[in-house]
């Protein structure tokens, strides 16, 4: 039988790009992320940005060994993973607490599911909320930017205060002594927390009425601490900028 007929999964269409390689493509999308970060709130960015990402690679070279599984770090999405996780950091944390998430978005959210493609969510955002329920003061206290550039990064207000109001909720029911049982508690319970959080603010955003208007109201609320409605100045400097990348003829702005 010279023709055989050969069944097999999706996709069926290859190509020469590798997981390397685009999550190298990734790493370099990333950089003037880093490089404006760098320059807005000094070297503490950078020195927490290679710990989270030197910590993300150490972890799951650690875990496969662990476990014995091929190592995967070559294919750099714990690389990616660690720079999506330091990018949602404030840039005065202490840096032993990145280590934390690293963890948590690696070993647990990452390999236990089964690696690159398995995870159930995406690793760095589970750590940055993991992190935020365990470390709220640090996560919360925003650095204020160098060299007196106007900007403050903070995390969207919406998504704290749910974050924080559910599991301050479950959390309250938990109340063991030990230690290290109510730390893997908290552990086991992240997951439904980040469930209930995700479902409830993708309501919110997929829905106008007056309920979702009264939930996201204290969010709103609190927005008002760190934006302010634009002044006439800024406005003018917005469309002139919008008027710049407009083509004076259809189609003239195809690369």
């Amino acid at each position: 039988m010279a023709n055989k007929l050969i069944v097999s999964a999706a996709p069926h269409i290859t190509s020469a790009d590798s997981t390397s390689k685009i999550m190298g493509r990734v790493c370099i999308a990333l950089l003037p992320t880093l490089i404006a970060s760098v320059l807005i709130f000094g070297f503490q960015a950078l020195l927490l940005t290679a710990v989270t990402v030197a910590a993300c690679v150490v972890f799951e070279y650690a875990y496969c060994k662990l476990v014995g599984r091929d190592v995967t770090i070559s294919d750099l999405s714990a690389v990616v993973t660690g720079l999506l996780l330091a990018f949602n950091l404030p840039a005065g944390l202490p840096v032993w607490m990145s280590l934390v998430g690293a963890f948590i978005a690696i070993v647990i959210i990452k390999q236990l599911f089964g690696g690159l493609g398995y995870n159930f969510a995406n690793p760095a955002i589970v750590g940055r909320i993991a992190m935020a329920l365990g470390f709220t003061g640090a996560m919360t206290s925003y650095t204020y930017p160098e060299n007196g550039i106007d900007a403050l990064a903070s995390a969207t207000p919406l998504a704290v205060e749910v974050s924080i109001l559910v599991s301050s909720l479950v959390f309250s029911f938990v109340n063991w002594r030990n230690m290290w049982v109510r730390m893997g508690l908290h552990l086991l319970l992240l997951i439904p927390i980040v469930g209930v959080t995700y479902e409830f603010n993708r309501y919110v955003g997929g829905h106008d009425n007056r309920v979702t208007r009264f939930l996201s109201r204290p969010g709103l609320w609190l927005q008002n601490f760190t934006t302010n409605e634009p002044d006439d100045s800024m406005l003018e400097v917005a469309i002139r900028a919008l008027e710049l990348v407009i083509p004076e003829e259809k189609g003239k702005d195809a690369w």
